[in-house]
């Protein structure tokens, strides 16, 4: 009985049809006088912005502009270059610092167990010949 409950969703749900992930259909068309006007502002500003170009002054040499914005940008990424590599030699000094102090450390306190382990057995020596 469940089972054929189960059944009969499926063929519900196939018989129904889901618009999720179904494109719109383009019924959206744009009226003229909207067509017209948005044609009309593209053509009037596209030639203002032209009209204001044209008004820019001749002796503007962009070769010598792009040449010069290419040679700042050239610089400045060899500027951050130069600091990142000083940034990892401060990093590498820093961690052979480190590394110096650890061994240091490590070595005072193997030297430390060593001592404190002859003493241990030389207290442990005349403990053995005292009796």
């Amino acid at each position: 009985m469940l089972i054929m409950k189960n059944f009969n969703k499926r063929k519900d749900r196939k018989l129904f049809k889901r618009d999720v992930f179904r494109r719109r259909k383009s019924s959206d068309i744009k009226p003229t006088w909207r067509i017209l006007l948005e044609a009309l502002l593209m053509l009037l500003s596209g030639s203002w912005l032209l009209l204001f170009l044209n008004t820019l002054p001749r002796n503007y040499d962009f070769a010598a502009i792009i040449s010069k914005a290419a040679v700042d940008l050239l610089n400045g990424v060899i500027q951050i270059l130069d600091a990142l590599t000083l940034f990892g030699s401060i990093a590498l000094i820093a961690g052979l610092v480190v590394l110096g102090l650890l061994l240091l450390i490590g070595s005072l306190w193997r030297l430390v167990r060593i001592i404190s382990l002859l003493i241990s057995r030389s207290k442990k020596a005349r403990k053995l010949t005292n009796r």
